[in-house]
């Protein structure tokens, strides 16, 4: 059993474009079959303090900041294998969300090429109505503020300028550190995560560029 209370720059909930603090709660059941087989499953509930329903304008924003309900609950799922004197691992993780039907799958494989060289392949699927963080979150955008990466807002331009942002790696896009550490697992809202990247929660821009992918026909 994990548990984490997150504060954020808007304690009182006053804010619509500003996250809300938030408890996050994790129990987990780890099984260890033999022959280099695992599994985990772990059922997660996030409850937002300060909670108000949000506002038309706002609506996007508390979808993808998992804010959306005052109440956020959802079962994840990981079977791994160890293969060839353990360098090459399989694994296929699953999450689906209990209150508005959003779900993911990722199958992925890891070869250990060397001490030095890890090589890593995979795929993920993401399915869910409009009104959940699945249906659109790699890259998105508000009037409220700049360009956010990752559906738990991992990289995001809090200010309308785009002169601030703040870092929360690791939900949606995967953090190396931690990852190596954790044994595959994100470690997403924690410190160590964060500062990978980051080097803090907080930061200013000196300089920006931003690529996407056209939609040539």
């Amino acid at each position: 059993v994990e548990s984490a209370f997150s504060r954020t720059e808007d304690p009182a909930g006053t804010d619509d474009f500003i996250k809300n603090p938030f408890l996050y709660t994790v129990v987990g059941v780890e099984r260890d079959f033999g022959n280099n087989t695992s599994g985990i499953v772990q059922v997660f509930n996030r409850t937002v303090s300060n909670y108000s329903q949000p506002s038309t304008t706002s609506r996007l924003h508390a979808v993808l900041a998992n804010q959306l309900d005052r109440t956020h609950n959802g079962v994840s799922v990981r079977i791994a294998k160890k293969w060839w004197n353990e360098t090459l691992e399989t694994e296929l993780a699953g999450v689906s969300l209990l209150d508005r039907h959003g779900y993911s799958v990722r199958p992925r494989m890891t070869y250990l090429w060397s001490d030095q060289v890890k090589i890593l392949s995979g795929y993920e699927y993401y399915q869910g109505s409009s009104d959940t963080f699945s249906h659109a979150y790699s890259i998105y955008n508000h009037t409220g503020y700049g360009p956010c990466f990752g559906g738990g807002h991992d990289f995001c331009f809090s200010s309308g300028d785009m002169a601030t942002g703040y870092c929360n790696l690791g939900h949606d896009y995967d953090c190396r550190k931690v990852q190596d550490d954790n044994n595959g697992w994100s470690g997403y809202g924690t410190a160590a995560c964060r500062n990978d990247i980051c080097g803090s929660y907080n930061w200013s821009t000196v300089e920006m560029e931003v690529w996407y992918q056209a939609n040539f026909k």
